[in-house]
């Protein structure tokens, strides 16, 4: 019998590099369509996709355009949490962020880590 499965995807890249930063929400999107569960935890230069327009200036080619993966994601109340450290190095506030992710550190990671069936960083 099938079981759900949790996921905790930890992705690091933004939009310097639109593949690596393309690939989780991607995977995340995979991992819903299959019936899990997916929780996105944004460090380092990814948390910059949160910023209110950028995912909109990110489109890996051979992939959907990252603006509709994260869409997607919002949509399905899928958590992405984003690491307030990082943000706040990159001048990141809460209010500049899109609605619907929410801000943590390593606290809320390890939780997540705690939780999951499966962790996959990028």
């Amino acid at each position: 019998m099938f079981k759900l499965k949790k996921f905790l995807i930890v992705a690091t890249h933004g939009s310097k590099n639109a593949e690596r930063a393309t690939i989780p929400f991607a995977l995340a999107n995979a991992i819903i369509k299959a019936g899990n569960d997916v929780v996105l935890f944004l460090a380092a230069d990814a948390v910059e996709i949160i910023k209110k327009g950028e995912a909109e200036k990110i489109n890996a080619p051979n992939f959907p355009p990252l603006r509709d993966l994260l869409l997607n994601l919002l949509k399905s109340k899928t958590r992405i949490i984003t690491c307030l450290p990082c943000a706040k190095n990159r001048g990141i506030k809460p209010e500049d962020a899109i609605t619907g992710v929410s801000f943590g550190a390593g606290p809320e990671l390890a939780i997540e880590m705690s939780y999951a069936d499966n962790i996959v960083s990028f």
